[in-house]
Protein backbone atom coordinates (compact mmCIF):
# COMPACT_ATOMS: atom_id res chain seq x y z
CA UNK A 1 0.00 0.00 0.00
CA UNK A 2 1.27 3.46 -0.84
CA UNK A 3 2.42 5.86 1.80
CA UNK A 4 3.39 9.48 1.66
CA UNK A 5 6.99 8.41 1.07
CA UNK A 6 6.02 7.10 -2.37
CA UNK A 7 4.46 10.33 -3.53
CA UNK A 8 5.73 13.21 -5.60
CA UNK A 9 5.90 16.83 -4.37
CA UNK A 10 2.62 18.73 -4.45
CA UNK A 11 2.08 21.77 -6.62
CA UNK A 12 1.83 25.14 -4.87
CA UNK A 13 -1.94 25.20 -5.41
CA UNK A 14 -2.39 21.71 -3.97
CA UNK A 15 -0.12 22.48 -1.04
CA UNK A 16 -2.34 25.45 -0.18
CA UNK A 17 -5.43 23.27 -0.37
CA UNK A 18 -3.81 20.54 1.71
CA UNK A 19 -3.15 23.02 4.49
CA UNK A 20 -6.82 23.98 4.42
CA UNK A 21 -8.05 20.39 4.33
CA UNK A 22 -5.69 18.88 6.85
CA UNK A 23 -7.35 16.80 9.50
CA UNK A 24 -5.67 19.12 12.00
CA UNK A 25 -7.51 22.11 10.54
CA UNK A 26 -11.05 22.89 11.77
CA UNK A 27 -13.68 22.56 9.05
CA UNK A 28 -14.83 26.10 9.75
CA UNK A 29 -11.66 27.43 8.09
CA UNK A 30 -12.51 25.94 4.70
CA UNK A 31 -13.61 28.34 2.04
CA UNK A 32 -17.18 27.73 0.79
CA UNK A 33 -17.55 26.28 -2.68
CA UNK A 34 -19.77 27.59 -5.40
CA UNK A 35 -22.70 25.16 -5.46
CA UNK A 36 -23.51 23.65 -8.84
CA UNK A 37 -26.94 24.44 -10.27
CA UNK A 38 -29.71 21.95 -9.66
CA UNK A 39 -30.23 19.68 -12.67
CA UNK A 40 -33.69 21.05 -13.33
CA UNK A 41 -32.35 24.61 -13.44
CA UNK A 42 -29.98 24.01 -16.37
CA UNK A 43 -30.87 25.77 -19.62
CA UNK A 44 -32.68 23.49 -22.07
CA UNK A 45 -32.60 23.51 -25.86
CA UNK A 46 -36.28 23.77 -26.77
CA UNK A 47 -35.73 21.91 -30.06
CA UNK A 48 -34.12 18.81 -28.60
CA UNK A 49 -35.07 19.12 -24.91
CA UNK A 50 -31.42 18.52 -24.10
CA UNK A 51 -29.51 20.72 -21.65
CA UNK A 52 -27.44 23.50 -23.24
CA UNK A 53 -24.06 23.30 -21.56
CA UNK A 54 -22.33 26.65 -21.23
CA UNK A 55 -18.72 26.48 -20.12
CA UNK A 56 -17.85 29.39 -17.86
CA UNK A 57 -14.85 31.67 -18.19
CA UNK A 58 -13.47 30.07 -15.03
CA UNK A 59 -13.57 26.66 -16.73
CA UNK A 60 -11.54 27.76 -19.78
CA UNK A 61 -8.28 26.21 -18.45
CA UNK A 62 -10.00 22.82 -18.73
CA UNK A 63 -10.75 23.48 -22.41
CA UNK A 64 -7.73 25.29 -23.83
CA UNK A 65 -5.31 25.59 -20.92
CA UNK A 66 -1.77 24.33 -20.63
CA UNK A 67 -0.65 21.84 -18.01
CA UNK A 68 0.28 24.73 -15.74
CA UNK A 69 -3.14 26.36 -16.26
CA UNK A 70 -4.90 23.13 -15.29
CA UNK A 71 -2.70 22.69 -12.21
CA UNK A 72 -3.55 26.25 -11.19
CA UNK A 73 -7.25 25.46 -11.63
CA UNK A 74 -7.05 22.68 -9.05
CA UNK A 75 -7.93 24.81 -6.05
CA UNK A 76 -10.26 24.39 -3.07
CA UNK A 77 -12.67 27.01 -4.43
CA UNK A 78 -13.23 25.11 -7.66
CA UNK A 79 -12.55 21.44 -6.95
CA UNK A 80 -12.74 18.71 -4.38
CA UNK A 81 -9.41 18.15 -2.64
CA UNK A 82 -9.15 14.75 -0.95
CA UNK A 83 -6.11 13.77 1.07
CA UNK A 84 -5.45 10.17 2.06
CA UNK A 85 -5.21 11.26 5.69
CA UNK A 86 -8.71 12.79 5.61
CA UNK A 87 -11.74 11.31 7.36
CA UNK A 88 -14.86 9.83 5.85
CA UNK A 89 -16.89 12.80 7.10
CA UNK A 90 -14.52 15.37 5.61
CA UNK A 91 -14.61 13.69 2.22
CA UNK A 92 -18.41 13.52 2.19
CA UNK A 93 -18.56 17.18 3.22
CA UNK A 94 -16.31 18.07 0.30
CA UNK A 95 -18.80 16.47 -2.10
CA UNK A 96 -21.79 18.07 -0.37
CA UNK A 97 -20.47 21.61 -0.76
CA UNK A 98 -20.48 21.25 -4.57
CA UNK A 99 -24.11 20.05 -4.73
CA UNK A 100 -27.39 21.92 -4.36
CA UNK A 101 -28.22 22.43 -0.70
CA UNK A 102 -29.77 19.36 0.89
CA UNK A 103 -29.22 17.12 -2.14
CA UNK A 104 -26.83 14.75 -0.31
CA UNK A 105 -26.71 13.86 3.37
CA UNK A 106 -24.14 11.84 5.28
CA UNK A 107 -24.56 10.11 8.63
CA UNK A 108 -22.07 8.00 10.52
CA UNK A 109 -22.14 6.06 13.76
CA UNK A 110 -19.73 3.87 15.69
CA UNK A 111 -21.36 0.73 17.10
CA UNK A 112 -20.26 -0.04 20.63
CA UNK A 113 -17.51 -2.65 20.95
CA UNK A 114 -17.18 -2.82 17.18
CA UNK A 115 -14.17 -1.75 15.14
CA UNK A 116 -16.30 -0.40 12.31
CA UNK A 117 -17.92 2.79 11.16
CA UNK A 118 -21.53 2.57 9.98
CA UNK A 119 -22.39 5.02 7.20
CA UNK A 120 -25.67 6.10 5.68
CA UNK A 121 -25.80 8.18 2.50
CA UNK A 122 -28.92 9.72 1.05
CA UNK A 123 -29.19 11.47 -2.32
CA UNK A 124 -32.68 12.63 -3.19
CA UNK A 125 -34.82 9.47 -3.02
CA UNK A 126 -31.91 7.01 -3.03
CA UNK A 127 -30.00 5.62 -0.05
CA UNK A 128 -26.86 3.60 0.52
CA UNK A 129 -26.03 2.13 3.93
CA UNK A 130 -22.85 0.19 4.65
CA UNK A 131 -20.18 -0.47 7.25
CA UNK A 132 -16.41 -0.29 6.95
CA UNK A 133 -13.74 -1.68 9.25
CA UNK A 134 -11.33 0.94 10.53
CA UNK A 135 -8.51 0.99 7.99
CA UNK A 136 -6.46 3.52 6.03
CA UNK A 137 -8.01 5.25 2.99
CA UNK A 138 -11.61 4.67 4.05
CA UNK A 139 -12.31 8.21 2.86
CA UNK A 140 -11.60 7.08 -0.72
CA UNK A 141 -13.96 4.14 -0.25
CA UNK A 142 -16.68 6.52 0.89
CA UNK A 143 -15.95 8.79 -2.07
CA UNK A 144 -16.52 5.91 -4.50
CA UNK A 145 -19.82 4.99 -2.80
CA UNK A 146 -20.95 8.60 -3.08
CA UNK A 147 -19.90 8.70 -6.74
CA UNK A 148 -22.03 5.66 -7.54
CA UNK A 149 -25.00 7.07 -5.63
CA UNK A 150 -24.91 10.36 -7.55
CA UNK A 151 -25.11 8.67 -10.94
CA UNK A 152 -26.62 9.18 -13.42
CA UNK A 153 -27.15 12.81 -12.37
CA UNK A 154 -23.56 13.73 -11.56
CA UNK A 155 -20.11 12.37 -12.27
CA UNK A 156 -16.74 12.90 -10.59
CA UNK A 157 -13.41 12.82 -12.42
CA UNK A 158 -9.85 12.73 -11.14
CA UNK A 159 -7.27 15.30 -12.26
CA UNK A 160 -4.28 13.57 -13.83
CA UNK A 161 -1.97 16.30 -12.55
CA UNK A 162 -2.54 14.98 -9.03
CA UNK A 163 -1.45 11.43 -9.91
CA UNK A 164 1.27 10.16 -7.64
CA UNK A 165 0.34 12.62 -4.91
CA UNK A 166 -1.13 11.85 -1.51
CA UNK A 167 -3.68 14.61 -2.19
CA UNK A 168 -6.04 14.29 -5.15
CA UNK A 169 -7.99 16.96 -6.99
CA UNK A 170 -11.40 15.94 -8.31
CA UNK A 171 -14.08 17.72 -10.32
CA UNK A 172 -17.80 17.16 -9.78
CA UNK A 173 -20.16 18.23 -12.55
CA UNK A 174 -23.57 17.16 -13.94
CA UNK A 175 -23.28 14.19 -16.28
CA UNK A 176 -24.54 16.30 -19.19
CA UNK A 177 -21.63 18.69 -18.62
CA UNK A 178 -19.17 15.81 -18.87
CA UNK A 179 -20.86 14.46 -22.02
CA UNK A 180 -20.61 17.84 -23.72
CA UNK A 181 -17.03 18.40 -22.58
CA UNK A 182 -15.83 14.99 -23.72
CA UNK A 183 -17.66 15.33 -27.04
CA UNK A 184 -16.30 18.79 -27.91
CA UNK A 185 -12.82 18.47 -26.39
CA UNK A 186 -11.87 14.77 -26.44
CA UNK A 187 -8.10 15.27 -26.49
CA UNK A 188 -8.17 17.75 -23.63
CA UNK A 189 -10.45 15.46 -21.67
CA UNK A 190 -8.03 12.56 -22.02
CA UNK A 191 -5.07 14.78 -21.09
CA UNK A 192 -6.68 16.33 -18.01
CA UNK A 193 -8.88 13.66 -16.42
CA UNK A 194 -9.01 10.05 -15.29
CA UNK A 195 -11.93 8.00 -14.02
CA UNK A 196 -12.39 8.30 -10.27
CA UNK A 197 -12.66 4.51 -10.12
CA UNK A 198 -8.90 4.41 -10.81
CA UNK A 199 -8.45 5.22 -7.13
CA UNK A 200 -9.30 1.58 -6.40
CA UNK A 201 -6.10 0.37 -8.05
CA UNK A 202 -3.96 3.34 -7.01
CA UNK A 203 -4.73 2.84 -3.32
CA UNK A 204 -5.44 -0.93 -3.36
CA UNK A 205 -8.93 -0.29 -2.01
CA UNK A 206 -10.22 -3.74 -2.93
CA UNK A 207 -7.51 -5.49 -0.94
CA UNK A 208 -8.60 -7.04 2.40
CA UNK A 209 -7.32 -5.23 5.50
CA UNK A 210 -3.89 -6.41 6.56
CA UNK A 211 -3.71 -7.89 10.08
CA UNK A 212 -1.03 -5.42 11.12
CA UNK A 213 -2.62 -2.39 9.42
CA UNK A 214 -3.17 0.57 11.77
CA UNK A 215 -6.77 1.21 12.73
CA UNK A 216 -7.78 4.74 11.92
CA UNK A 217 -10.38 5.39 14.56
CA UNK A 218 -11.36 8.99 15.30
CA UNK A 219 -9.01 10.32 17.98
CA UNK A 220 -11.84 10.67 20.51
CA UNK A 221 -12.66 6.94 20.25
CA UNK A 222 -9.42 6.07 22.04
CA UNK A 223 -10.42 7.82 25.27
Amino acid sequence: MRTSRDTQPLSDALFTCLSLHSTLTPRSTRRPARNLPALESLDVNTNTQEPKIMFTAEEQPLITGSDDDVAEFVDCDRCMIVDWRGTEQETADDVIRFLPQGALTYEESFPDDDDTVAIRLRYRDREDSFSLPFQPQNNFRVLLRVWRLLQPDYDIKLFRCTDGSDTHGLLLRPTDWWTEYRSKHPEQYQKVFRDVSDLTKSWELDEPPKPDAPKTKPWWRFW
